[in-house]
């Protein structure tokens, strides 16, 4: 019936494992849950998973990345319908593996939950990584469904399992970022059904303001390499299309110039890293950022 898989570097998943089993056991259906550690220095206390009845905890000899772990997990499962999740996510409520197992019989192929997130932040030093979570990916299912696979996150997502006889994700991607869109794109284009639902999981672990504008910048130069390779087109992101549209304008020359020569790289990170950060200048920030990596790697 249902294989669950879920990447993990560097984070406690005992708790996840035991929640997701717990749903299972008391549905009485065949399952499974592998966690596969992508070579992680703290496994904390995972290896308690392997105690839980139908559940593996897999540690990789070496750091290989989200993409070649996740397709390493989906050729060890063995049933029919594959529940991807982050290691970091934690179910809404505790009919969330009975809400995807009643969507099965709708003929659908992928199924994505949503992500939600906690309505208070305790943490000042994620809010910039917190406020982009509730305000762009906190979506309700009908808002999601306005765009099908550029809402489509492998973070909490039900897949058929016959998709990744022909789909897996790229393996080239060895930066942060776009493999999900990537593949979710692929899956659009080759003809399978996407629903999506309201079947959320929190999002639990937030990064600091520092290490998420970090994966920021390293997710516009893969962005930069996909495009530049031609597996992405410009119009599958809001950041390329406005980019490829707007970047000869003299504005943008204006603002590229400024942003290379005049300090304002310095002061919009500045203002991203305050304990009141706006998106508006989180979009200028990585649309700048692209431009510097898109001309570097068009120049190599």
């Amino acid at each position: 019936m249902l294989s669950i898989i879920i990447p993990c570097y560097q984070y406690p998943t005992f708790d996840l494992i035991e929640e997701l089993h717990s749903q299972c056991s008391s549905l009485a259906i065949p399952f499974e849950i592998i966690v596969k550690d992508d070579c992680s220095k703290n496994q904390f206390n995972n290896f308690k998973i392997n105690q839980l009845t139908n559940c593996s905890y897999l540690i990789s000899p070496e750091n290989k990345g989200r993409s070649i772990t996740r397709n390493d997990l989906i050729k060890q499962t063995k049933y029919p319908w594959i529940l991807m999740l982050d290691c970091d996510m934690m179910p809404s409520t505790k009919e969330f593996i009975s809400n995807y197992i009643n969507e099965i019989a709708n003929d659908k192929d992928v199924i994505f939950g949503g992500i939600e997130y906690q309505k208070n932040l305790s943490n000042k030093n994620e809010m910039l990584r917190w406020i982009y979570g509730t305000e762009r990916e906190a979506k309700s299912a009908s808002e999601r469904n306005e765009s099908l696979y550029k809402n489509f996150l492998c973070s909490n997502t039900l897949f058929s399992r016959k998709i990744f006889d022909s789909i897996l994700f790229d393996e080239e991607i060895s930066t942060y970022g776009y493999e999900d869109l990537l593949l979710s794109k692929e899956v659009i284009n080759s003809g399978f059904n996407v629903l999506h639902i309201d079947n959320t999981a929190w999002h639990l672990k937030l990064d600091d303001n520092l290490v998420f504008l970090d994966k920021v910048e390293k997710s516009t130069q893969t962005l930069a390499k996909l495009i530049l390779n031609k597996k992405m087109d410009w119009q599958d992101t809001k950041l390329s299309a406005y980019y490829e549209k707007n970047n000869n304008n003299l504005s943008f020359k204006v603002l590229r110039f400024a942003f290379k020569s005049l300090n304002l790289k310095f002061f919009l990170k500045q203002h991203l890293l305050s304990t009141k950060p706006r998106l508006k200048y989180l979009d200028l920030y990585r649309l700048l950022i692209f431009d510097q990596n898109y001309h570097q790697l068009k120049n190599q």
